[in-house]
């Protein structure tokens, strides 16, 4: 596509979305650069989008950076220095005051057992943090994905699902909301485990991957001896070749 070609699609589906928008108070509330005149030049195409606008305008629309501009979105992609064994979506161990343009900071707990369990520094210790482009959280995981924390995984009794030195994704939480991977705590050991709830009796299934049976509880477990940190949405490992 032409930048010509691009710009006018740009402006074409932001305009679409300030159809019914206060364009003064959006641009007050979000800090648009240049106010509603800016606003209105962008969406007549008067005056191509800039990057600080275009954050502006993703934050403000709740959306990710390419759906305002897929051309800005890429050169965010492109000049990141990434770690190479990391996905392009993400920046290990930021040191930067802030994170860059279209990434959010998520923080970095304290490793969990895919095993017997280990003992680990309270969950909620933030060991490090990792910058992530939002657009591709968003994508990838729903929801509000600052709100996600990363816990890295120990041990192979859950090998197939999650493997020993991956990252998790984890949206917290404290209940049981339907069958899958969950990050909880017995005592002071930290676990990932699949917890499934049984049709025919109701019983809560604590189950590995390892061929061991699973352990078998109840649902009146979660809060009183099991305790419920957050329910992995996501996983990423690197594997050499």
């Amino acid at each position: 596509m032409q930048d010509a070609e691009e710009f006018e699609q740009e402006a074409k589906r932001l305009a679409a979305r300030f159809e019914g928008v206060n364009k003064a108070k959006f641009a007050r509330e979000h800090g648009i650069p240049g106010g509603a005149s800016m606003v209105s030049q962008h969406i007549h195409g008067h005056r191509t989008i800039g990057l600080d606008a275009a954050t502006a305008y993703a934050r403000g629309f709740g959306v990710g950076l390419e759906e305002i501009s897929r051309r800005l979105a890429a050169q965010v992609a492109k000049a990141s220095h990434l770690h190479r064994t990391v996905p392009d979506a993400m920046v290990v161990r930021a040191e930067e005051p802030a994170p860059g343009y279209g990434y959010i900071r998520l923080p970095v707990l304290a490793e969990a057992a895919a095993g017997a369990g280990r003992v680990s520094p309270e969950y909620g210790e933030i060991l490090s943090q990792v910058d992530v482009l939002e657009s591709w959280a968003r994508r990838s995981f729903g929801g509000n994905p600052s709100t996600l924390k990363l816990l890295t995984v120990r041990g192979h009794s859950m090998t197939g699902v999650v493997e020993d030195g991956d990252v998790l994704f984890i949206r917290p939480g404290s209940t049981f909301d339907d069958n899958g991977l969950y990050v909880y705590s017995v005592g002071d050991l930290l676990r990932v485990k699949r917890l499934t709830v049984r049709e025919l009796d109701g019983q809560l299934l604590i189950e590995s991957t390892d061929g061991s049976a699973p352990q078998v509880g109840s649902l009146a477990d979660i809060g009183t001896r099991l305790h419920i940190h957050g329910k992995v949405v996501g996983a990423w490992g690197f594997k050499r070749t």
